[in-house]
């Protein structure tokens, strides 16, 4: 049995008492795209990580270099990756000169926004010291000594980091090393050294925030590697080689044979919950170049030139060039070597707050959950980073790019301002609690009237039109075959069917039929396709599916549910 009980001061309380057993049952997934979706688009395979790393600075190096509307961000790596394998360094230098003056002007006009381009030009230097042209040594000198300590230096964790440890590396290649405030060579170095062995101490001991945001752990990888691989400072370098190894090794708990499953503590929208090897997502690039994938052949989709240049694969080449440091053999040998069911917990301690957080993986899926527990309950609700914590991540195997569910939640807080929503997917608010135990999951929600001037609280579930084979409803639950999973998920509360809530294409978007209710709970119910389900069409697996959810399970709203929602859930085998 689970309960959890719900108030507006962020209090809440739980008990747990159940079980929820399941039989695996492999699914098979192919790699498999639309002809518009192949644009731009090849496969990749290897069957050792050095293998697969050679795939990707091989490929990255055959692909056509454009000399128009580029930048080291994103073009940088294709250049490196051309002057690293020992390629005519002409039209490389060419393109390099171009993104250099491109980050100089940047720089002068914005002031700031040019965190990537300053972690590109130095790591890309470093390892073509020889190949890089004069002309582009004095341009990212230039770039780099116009560089502000006290601007450039702060901000998220990762960019703050690509400039503080770029800055203290060009202090060990050039002594003439300066900024624009006028600090000296050894006063800049000083200075970031502090920086970097606060937080590489931080990534190690404390779980730092973004070490398992999908977006943000594929960006902080590049710049470990490159103190790891580049740096002289021995102590620095030996630090950032040890927390290079324990990020790749934390990945070992999310990877499930090409899917990447885990709950992004920092999520930046939807679109970034898509981790499967059918998407251009850095994690998962990351995940294949360690683990491989063997229910696709060792193969992934890797993207050229072209097209979005926001999915270039750029993360994953700072990972593949060839160097010193290189992931270590233990690391891919236990991650290829992981059995199912499999369980993960984890916490990261964020000062004056915690988040404690929960993987299940199956054969076929994974689901995972996130809650967190404030030490600073009067502050808590007004904390900016719930504009991308995202609580519940269900994703399975399937064939397609979308096999995703996730219930959501209003947050006014937009990275830009304070009056309009999120975008989809992107953020949640503070006042709603998630519980789970292996495949089962429940949450209940009470948001109070005076939230960010009562704004933006209202609960929505997609529904994803393009990787859910079959959906039913029945007894208010939705209930849904996906192809390799069965998953239902019921509302306490009365819910409609309305797109207007957000206009998502490829989305059926569930939100509670009352729009100004802000309390409610809600259940999530998973399995495998075990014995006891399978049958001769989907639709007679979901009928018996549907049967036991509806049969076994127990569903009680606690005492004052109206003032205070809180549950008790009985799971699907019965167990209390």
């Amino acid at each position: 049995m689970v309960r959890i009980l719900m108030t507006s001061s962020v209090r809440f309380g739980l008990s747990l008492l159940f079980l929820v057993t399941f039989c695996c049952s492999v699914a098979t997934a192919q790699l498999s795209l639309s002809d518009r979706e192949k644009r731009n688009l090849q496969i990749l395979r290897g069957d050792s990580f050095e293998e697969r790393a050679h795939q990707v600075v091989s490929s990255m190096a055959a692909m056509e270099l454009p000399l128009e509307h580029i930048n080291l961000k994103h073009i940088g790596p294709f250049a490196f990756s051309r002057m690293v394998t020992d390629q005519d360094a002409e039209l490389p230098n060419r393109a390099i000169s171009i993104m250099l003056d491109g980050a100089i002007e940047r720089l002068s006009v914005h002031g700031s926004h040019t965190h990537f381009d300053v972690h590109a030009g130095m790591h890309g230097y470093l390892m073509n010291r020889s190949r890089f042209s004069e002309e582009n040594i004095k341009k990212l000198r230039k770039f780099l000594f116009s560089l502000r300590i006290k601007e450039h230096g702060r901000g998220t964790i990762n960019m703050a980091s690509m400039v503080m440890s770029s800055l203290f590396l060009s202090t060990e290649e050039w002594p003439d090393t300066t900024v624009a405030e006028g600090y000296s060579r050894d006063e800049i170095q000083e200075h970031c050294r502090k920086w970097l062995h606060h937080r590489l101490d931080d990534f190690f001991f404390q779980n730092n925030c973004e070490m398992d945001a999908f977006t943000y752990f594929a960006t902080n990888l590049p710049w470990v590697r490159m103190l790891a691989e580049f740096a002289r400072d021995e102590e620095i370098q030996k630090r950032a080689e040890v927390v290079y190894q324990k990020m790749l090794a934390t990945t070992i708990s999310a990877w499930n044979e090409g899917y990447y499953i885990a709950n992004p503590y920092r999520s930046k929208g939807w679109h970034n919950l898509l981790t499967s090897p059918h998407t251009m997502q850095s994690i998962t690039h990351i995940g294949w170049l360690l683990y491989g994938n063997e229910e696709n052949n060792e193969a992934i989709f890797f993207r050229e030139i072209g097209g979005a240049r926001a999915s270039l694969p750029i993360n994953p080449f700072w990972i593949s060039y060839p160097g010193n440091i290189r992931p270590l053999e233990e690391i891919c040998k236990t991650g290829k070597a992981k059995s199912y069911p499999f369980e993960y917990r984890s916490v990261i301690e964020g000062g004056d707050i915690a988040f404690y957080k929960y993987t299940y993986q199956s054969k076929s899926y994974g689901l995972a959950s996130q809650t967190e527990v404030s030490k600073d309950l009067p502050n808590a609700a007004r904390r900016y980073g719930y504009k991308e914590i995202k609580r519940t991540f269900l994703q399975w195997k399937g064939d397609t790019k979308d096999c995703v569910f996730s219930v959501c939640q209003d947050n006014p807080q937009r990275p830009t301002d304070e009056e309009n929503r999120n975008p989809f997917g992107y953020g949640e608010n503070p006042y709603h609690r998630v519980m789970q135990s292996k495949g089962a999951m429940i949450g209940a929600f009470d948001v109070p009237e005076d939230y960010i001037n009562g704004k933006r609280y209202q609960l929505y579930v997609p529904f994803t039109k393009d990787g859910i084979t079959k959906r039913i409803e029945k007894d208010g639950w939705v209930i849904c075959h996906t192809g390799s999973m069965l998953f239902a998920f019921k509302t306490l509360e009365p819910y409609i069917w309305n797109q207007a809530i957000f206009e998502a294409e490829g989305y059926d978007m569930l939100s509670l039929k009352d729009s100004k209710l802000r309390r409610g709970a809600w259940i999530l119910q998973t399995s495998e396709i075990t014995d006891r389900y399978r049958g001769k069409t989907i639709e007679a697996e979901l009928e018996k599916f549907a049967a036991d959810v509806i049969g076994k399970t127990k569903t009680q709203k606690l005492d004052k549910y109206d003032e205070r929602p809180g549950l008790s859930f009985q799971a699907l085998d019965g167990s209390e």
